[in-house]
């Protein structure tokens, strides 16, 4: 790990990487940070060989308007789409069981409810939501359900509606054999559900079709993540005014509305933290605020409001998270997780931790998101610059990975070999870090 490859500054100059980097987060709204240097210099090698250009030809062609769809596809090579079904298992079943029969019961008989999958990457996400709404509401209520993404090879993909591998784990197997036909080691989608969801080409910086506009739920889960925070608040600004009265906003784990967006209010749900759009009754269930749109004659009788709780003691969500982790629940750890950070972003503790939960579920963006976040909150920590270290070598980041685990060696230099942290033996500790650094 020690030795860098002699090609990767070779590929791209410093000047050459800044313009790429700033012509992407101009067209998609993507950082590209310097540990993803390498793979962006690859990717910028590869794309003007084939395209028949020499580096500076190319990156004048990608700069202009008539570049655009080579820009695009650049970005394809450099952004993720690695995804999985049920994806964060506690929003799923927040949908399932409360959120889905509110909206149900909000809605007249025989309009769709509608559920935008935006960054839907191979679709996923959007074929979940399909199938918990379907599952959940039964054939009575129409559904439409949209996934929108950047990348048209992920979504040439996504309708095909063909799947194999660890994608499917979290597929119930009951779900599975009525939802989907084998195909020798891949599993392909029934029509039934495919009819359900229509795929599309968006950029989330540009504005919101009308067409998507009063839609009930938007997810869009581990995609603000790679946005800088210009583009987060004006995408949230636009998600706020697509979204119905009460509609309900879903983010990954790693992700907060804390001091980005004002316009919505957050919701605690079947261990999952969602956000709706602002009404004038905070919390109350969705059946109690929503204006129904059927006529005089057909609306339903709506519940009073929720009246608010008695006066209790705080709970230490960090503290109930630690312990969810340490008895290997690792989804009920991940959400009072996030109700910590909801209550205090700075919460150091909980941050580390969420961090960890998303490596373990081998969420590498996330993972990393969360943890230079605790960094930046503790800079004096061993354990975070370890974690993080490890991290960057996971998910193939090896020159960030070595300057962590060094940095690691140096915040432990004032503690004695027999020194615990948090369960850690500092010993043990500058062993891996010395021997990761050898290899």
């Amino acid at each position: 790990m020690s030795r860098r490859s002699a090609t990767t500054d070779a590929i791209l100059s410093a000047a050459q990487f800044s313009a790429l980097r700033d012509m992407i987060a101009a067209y998609g709204g993507i950082v590209i940070d310097t540990g993803n240097r390498r793979m962006l210099g690859s990717a910028g090698a590869a794309r003007p060989t084939l395209t028949g250009r020499d580096l500076p030809h190319y990156l004048h062609l990608i700069g202009t308007p008539a570049g655009h769809d080579e820009l695009r596809r650049l970005i394809e090579l450099v952004v993720n789409h690695e995804t999985l079904f049920f994806r964060n298992a506690p929003h799923f079943r927040a949908l399932r069981d409360v959120l889905l029969t509110e909206l149900d019961q909000a809605r007249p008989p025989g309009v769709p409810l509608r559920i935008w999958s935006a960054g839907c990457a191979t679709g996923e996400e959007a074929y979940s939501l399909a199938l918990t709404a379907r599952a959940t509401l039964g054939p009575q209520r129409p559904l439409q359900i949209i996934g929108s993404d950047l990348s048209e090879p992920a979504l040439e993909r996504a309708r095909h509606a063909t799947y194999r591998g660890r994608t499917l784990n979290n597929v119930p197997p009951e779900w599975l054999e009525r939802y989907f036909i084998r195909e020798g080691d891949t599993y392909r989608i029934t029509n039934d559900i495919r009819e359900l969801v229509r795929f599309r080409w968006l950029n989330l910086l540009e504005p919101i079709p009308a067409d998507l506009h009063g839609v009930d739920l938007i997810f869009c889960q581990n995609v603000t993540i790679y946005f800088h925070e210009a583009a987060r608040r004006a995408l949230m600004a636009r998600f706020h005014q697509a979204l119905a009265p009460d509609g309900l906003l879903f983010l990954g784990f790693s992700e907060t509305l804390w001091n980005v967006f004002d316009g919505f209010q957050s919701r605690s749900v079947a261990d999952a933290y969602v956000y709706v759009k602002a009404v004038s009754l905070p919390h109350a269930p969705l059946s109690a605020t929503r204006k129904a749109a059927a006529s005089p004659g057909r609306q339903r009788r709506m519940p009073a409001a929720t009246p608010p709780a008695t006066a209790s003691p705080p709970v230490n969500h960090a503290g109930l998270a630690r312990a969810h982790a340490d008895r290997g629940e690792l989804d009920q750890a991940m959400a009072e997780a996030r109700q910590a950070l909801a209550v205090d972003p700075l919460d150091e503790h909980a941050t580390l931790l969420l961090g960890i939960l998303h490596a373990r579920h081998m969420e590498w963006e996330a993972a990393i998101t969360q943890l230079e976040r605790a960094r930046y909150l503790n800079p004096n920590a061993p354990l975070i610059s370890f974690h993080l270290a490890t991290t960057y070598e996971q998910c193939g980041r090896a020159e960030q990975a070595v300057r962590e685990y060094r940095n690691t060696l140096r915040k432990l230099e004032p503690h004695p070999p027999e020194t615990i942290l948090d369960g850690v033996s500092v010993a043990w500790l500058r062993e891996t870090c010395q021997a990761a650094l050898r290899q």
